[in-house]
């Protein structure tokens, strides 16, 4: 009797609250408070904590107390504290800009890389799907909270063809248009 009431108390606990069932379960859950993001869950065989830090116009992931590369935001350019792109990276950045332009954008120079993605839709430090790489290969990703400081491919071209980047061999039809936003 004594395991039973066990079980049934654990079912009440993780079905209250949805953090503990994912972790009851196995999986991961995020968590998410106004200003600075924190996201706990269950990943592999333990838990990891994401926040997000913002100083200046810069804003980073912390994942389990390790800081990750600063990233801007686009429009902030030319403010003080954002490093100003080169000009290649900028006229880049101006081809990107004439197809997407949600308030997520974002740039982060990786390893002296310059990298634009889109920090949609769950935010920069949520811990979930990697964002495209919007200046890379067509299968390049920004996992941010698994690999801060690279991209990485992931596998074959997963993303339509892009009109700023020269010969992209992206599937399907070009859904890009000069109203491209959130």
């Amino acid at each position: 009797m004594e395991l039973n009431h066990r079980m049934r108390v654990l079912a009440v606990v993780c079905a209250a609250f949805p953090f503990l069932l994912a972790a009851c379960r196995g999986g991961s859950s995020h968590v998410h408070g106004s200003g600075t993001a924190a996201t706990i869950g269950s990943v592999g065989s333990g838990y990891r904590s994401i926040k997000e830090r913002s100083v200046g116009s810069a804003r980073s992931c912390v994942v389990n107390g390790e800081v990750g590369p600063p990233s801007y935001s686009v429009y902030d350019i030319g403010k003080p504290g954002v490093p100003r792109p080169k000009t290649n990276d900028l006229h880049d950045l101006h081809e990107i800009l004439k197809y997407v332009h949600p308030t997520t954008l974002r740039f982060a120079y990786l390893s002296g890389e310059f990298v634009v993605f889109d920090a949609y839709p769950d935010g920069l430090c949520s811990g979930g799907v990697p964002f495209d790489v919007l200046n890379g290969a067509c299968s390049d990703v920004y996992a941010i909270t698994d690999r801060p400081f690279s991209t990485v491919s992931a596998g074959e071209c997963f993303s339509a063809p892009r009109p700023w980047v020269p010969h992209d061999r992206g599937p399907g039809k070009i859904p890009w248009s000069t109203k491209n936003s959130h």
